[in-house]
C-alpha cells in the first residue's frame, strides 16, 4: 500500500498521486510486501529511495521516476533477487514495461523507443538469470544496434522504411 506525505499532497496533484498508485500496484504489489511512504523533495535529483524505511522521495512525476525508486525498494527485498545498483535499477525497472521507459537515467538507451528498451531489458534480466554477468553492457551495446536499425514490425512498414 502507498501511503502520501502532506508535503507530496500539496506539490502534487491527485493524478500524479493516482499515477504512483497505479504504477505500484500494476507492478509492485508483489515485489513490495509492505507499505511504502511517498514524499517530496527539494533536492536536485529527480528522486531518492530510503529503503531502511520504506520511503521514496520524488521531485519530478514521471512513471520511470516513479518506478525506478520504487525498484529501489524492491531491490533491497532479498526474495526478488534483484541486484543492487543505480544501472541494474535502470534494467530491472524498464523490464516491467514499456509506460516505465520514457525517462530512463542511468543507461544509454541511444535514443531508443521505449518499446526497444523494454524488450532489450527483458531480454537482459532474462539473460541474468542464466548467468550472464554483463547483461547491462549487453543492453546498451543493444540499445545502440537496435536504434540504429530503425523502427521495427509496422513502423517500418508505416513509415515506408
Amino acid at each position: 500500500m502507498i501511503k502520501f506525505s502532506r508535503v507530496f499532497r500539496e506539490k502534487f496533484t491527485v493524478e500524479d498521486a493516482a499515477l504512483v498508485e497505479n504504477i505500484f500496484q500494476k507492478y509492485f504489489a508483489t515485489l513490495i510486501d509492505r507499505d511504502v511512504k511517498v514524499g517530496y523533495t527539494s533536492t536536485p535529483v529527480l528522486g531518492k529511495a530510503y529503503y531502511e524505511l520504506d520511503t521514496i522521495l520524488i521531485r519530478k512525476i514521471s512513471p520511470h521516476t516513479i518506478a525506478h525508486e520504487l525498484m529501489h525498494i524492491a531491490q533491497h527485498n532479498m526474495r526478488n533477487r534483484i541486484p543492487t545498483g543505480e544501472r541494474s535499477c535502470d534494467v530491472f525497472t524498464c523490464a516491467l514495461g514499456e509506460d516505465v521507459c520514457d525517462s530512463v537515467t542511468y543507461l544509454s538507451t541511444h535514443n531508443a523507443s521505449p518499446e526497444v528498451i523494454h524488450s532489450v531489458c527483458k531480454e537482459a534480466v532474462e539473460k541474468r538469470s542464466q548467468g550472464f554477468r554483463n547483461y547491462i553492457s549487453w543492453a546498451e551495446e543493444q540499445f545502440e544496434k537496435r536504434a540504429k536499425e530503425g523502427p521495427s514490425g509496422w513502423a517500418r512498414l508505416w513509415s515506408g522504411k
